[in-house]
This record gives structure tokens, C-alpha cells and sequence, in this order.
């Protein structure tokens, strides 16, 4: 005998019927997301890097400056400038063996670095540092020898036209003001004050640089 309509069964509420399907797709939306940053980590751990950074290895990389270089603190033995780039290392060579690799470093070297810009590929070699979890990148690359730079050029050289306008624009905004801007905007930190730096970490404020204005470079330029 069938039973009457609905009965043996537990339908829901039509509101919350409709409010499972709705939240269906955030909860999708979130899994891709989750499941497109671990490809991601799993792309730039992949290889033999971790291992290469885990014991500090001597390495010689393929690079893309994913940032200008900027001013860091002078080298405390030699008092000779020193200079930052965040780099996605394309390949590389340890003990003879060459790799591919995607791994995020920062790279440290003197004043050859300094005319480096976003989007240049140049090949150092040094040693790797690793970096403490949660850095945005995997390794500091101490370079030991100065950069061979094949400038970005194309839209690279437009762009940097534009960004090197909108900085020099923030600069008449207060000392704040000049560091900040160009970092929420265009992922450029050179200019950031060491005081305001540490107190965004204090307070958990970093993204609003690391994240956000790398962000919208990678998309502009």
C-alpha cells in the first residue's frame, strides 16, 4: 500500500530547504579556495627546496623579482647598503643538479641589486636561509655574487612608469602617508617607516601590505 503523500518521509521547512541551497555555495566557494592555496604551497614546496632550504644549502636560481628592490639595513660587518627583493625562483642548481621549482625567496645582496625592478629576471646565487612559518616567503637567498638582470620590458615598462608616478605623487603626503600608500596600493614597502612596520605587526596590520598591494601589482602590472 502506498503511503499518503509525505508520510514515511521528513521534508524540510521550504526556508530551510532554501537556506542548505544557499549555503551550499559559499561552503563550495571556500573548498575551492582551500583547495587552490594547498596546489599552491604544494607547487612552491615542490621539489627538492625545502629540503635544499631546510639545510641551508649553497644554490644558484633563475629568478623573477615579484618586487623593486628595496633598502634594507646596511651589512653589519662592512657597513655596505644592502638591498631586498621578493623573487619567485624559476629553476635552480645544488651540487650540480639542477630543479624546477615556483618557491617565493627573498633576496639580500649588495648594491648590484639595487637597479632591480618588478618583473626583471636575473639569476643570483648565494646561500638559503629559511624563514619563520607564515612569511609570505619560504627562504632568505643570501646572494653572493652580483645579479646577471634581463630587464621585464613590454607592459613591465609602462606600468613601472605608472607606479614610479604614483609614489612620487604619495611623497608629498606626510612621512605615514609615503610609506603606507604605495605599499596598500602597489605592494612597494621600500618606503615604509621601520616604527610603523613594527607596530602594523604588533598589531597584525602586515597584510594590509603583504597581501593586498601585491595583490593588485600582480593584476596591474
Amino acid at each position: 500500500m502506498t503511503p499518503p503523500n509525505g508520510a514515511g518521509s521528513n521534508p524540510l521547512h521550504p526556508g530551510v530547504a532554501a537556506f542548505l541551497r544557499g549555503a551550499a555555495v559559499p561552503a563550495a566557494a571556500a573548498a575551492l579556495v582551500c583547495a587552490g592555496a594547498t596546489a599552491s604551497l604544494a607547487a612552491r614546496t615542490g621539489g627538492p627546496i625545502s629540503g635544499l632550504i631546510a639545510e641551508e644549502a649553497a644554490i644558484t636560481a633563475e629568478l623573477r623579482a615579484a618586487s623593486d628592490a628595496r633598502p634594507a639595513a646596511a651589512d653589519r660587518f662592512t657597513g655596505k647598503p644592502r638591498y631586498l627583493i621578493d623573487a619567485v625562483a624559476e629553476s635552480g642548481t645544488a651540487d650540480g643538479h639542477r630543479f624546477g621549482t615556483s618557491a617565493t625567496l627573498l633576496v639580500v645582496g649588495g648594491v648590484d641589486y639595487a637597479s632591480i625592478r618588478l618583473g626583471d629576471r636575473f639569476s643570483s646565487a648565494g646561500s638559503l636561509q629559511p624563514l619563520p612559518a607564515g612569511d609570505r616567503n619560504l627562504a632568505l637567498l643570501r646572494a653572493a655574487v652580483p645579479p646577471e638582470v634581463t630587464p621585464a620590458g613590454g607592459w613591465y615598462t609602462v606600468t613601472a612608469g605608472l607606479r614610479g608616478a604614483f609614489v612620487r605623487a604619495a611623497e608629498d603626503r606626510g612621512a605615514d602617508v609615503e610609506g603606507l600608500l604605495p605599499g596598500m596600493v602597489l605592494g612597494d614597502r621600500g618606503g615604509l617607516d621601520p616604527g610603523l612596520e613594527q607596530a602594523m605587526k604588533n598589531t597584525g596590520l602586515t597584510h594590509l601590505t603583504a597581501v593586498s598591494g601585491e595583490t593588485v601589482t600582480s593584476k596591474c602590472g
